[in-house]
């Protein structure tokens, strides 16, 4: 079974749009019973929600910038990523994060893919996204439409595939497409793909 582990942005302004995004998300991916899809979500408490295939785990995050945000996340991110054994993380990741994300799965066998989701990013966020591919770097990069995929080509990122931010099973068949690549040692292709 697929298994998807999806982490909120946790230390950006709330997004309405973003919000009414993934509340149709879950909805639509509750009735699923080909697929685990675990979202982690910054909260004032800790606990774990269920609602058919979909688990939302509640994650108590710094809200503000400082500089130990780092360690405070990598706890609770390795071990609920350690629980749930995901095939595929996916991200709208900071550097912070995305470090985060690579060192809390390091120790998976076989290692699940890290894919970005690219949602416009705002203007001071742009260079903390050039650094990414001198990070570990994601896997792959979904983007949801030509103009976002052009604004991230210019960031150095590379690996883009087209999948509209409202389409939950073609993302979910992209995902299970790109983990599949990496678990088997494959290559994700470079470029913009669409299907």
């Amino acid at each position: 079974m697929l298994t998807i582990l999806e982490v909120d942005d946790f230390w950006s302004p709330p997004d309405p749009e973003a919000q009414r995004n993934l509340a149709a998300k879950r909805r639509a991916l509750e009735q699923r019973d080909d697929l685990r899809y675990v979202f982690l979500q910054a909260d004032h408490q800790r606990y774990t929600e269920a609602q058919g295939g979909v688990i939302v785990e509640h994650v108590i995050a710094p809200t503000l910038p400082g500089s130990d945000r780092p360690a405070v996340l990598l706890r609770p991110l390795t071990e609920l990523i350690q629980l749930h054994r995901p095939s595929a993380i996916l991200c709208r990741a900071t550097i912070v994060k995305l470090l985060a994300l690579g060192l809390a799965s390091f120790r998976l066998a076989p290692r699940p893919a890290l894919i970005g989701r690219w949602r416009g990013v705002p203007t001071h966020e742009r260079k903390v996204w050039k650094l990414t591919p001198r990070a570990r770097g994601f896997d792959a990069v979904l983007v949801a439409n030509h103009a976002e995929a052009e604004a991230a080509r210019e960031l150095g990122l590379a690996r883009l595939y087209l999948v509209p931010v409202d389409d939950f099973a073609d993302e979910v068949e992209r995902i299970r497409e790109i983990a599949e690549l990496v678990r088997t040692g494959g290559r994700v292709r470079e470029g913009l793909h669409e299907r």
